[in-house]
């Protein structure tokens, strides 16, 4: 669950990148539509292999109860660490 939960922010991470705003404070310059693209279907993915690891370790109806737990918290720790 822990190795769900670390896959679970990364996605919220390359989330976070694709927006014009917190990719240009990391690396000062503009994103391109097709960067923007691709880090929001990587995030997408990363979200929905969360999801199966979450499900390979506990079982769909605990580990979905879990994992919709541990997304506003790993959304709290991005948006902390974006600003």
């Amino acid at each position: 669950m822990l190795f769900s939960f670390l896959v679970q922010v990364i996605a919220i991470a390359m989330l976070v990148l694709a927006m014009h705003k917190h990719f240009k404070n990391v690396f000062n310059f503009a994103i391109k539509p097709a960067q923007s693209r691709g880090l929001k279907l990587l995030g997408g993915l990363l979200l929905a292999v969360s999801y199966y690891l979450a499900v390979a370790a506990l079982g769909a109806p605990m580990a979905t109860v879990y994992w919709l737990l541990l997304l506003p918290l790993s959304i709290f720790y991005m948006a902390l660490v974006a600003n």
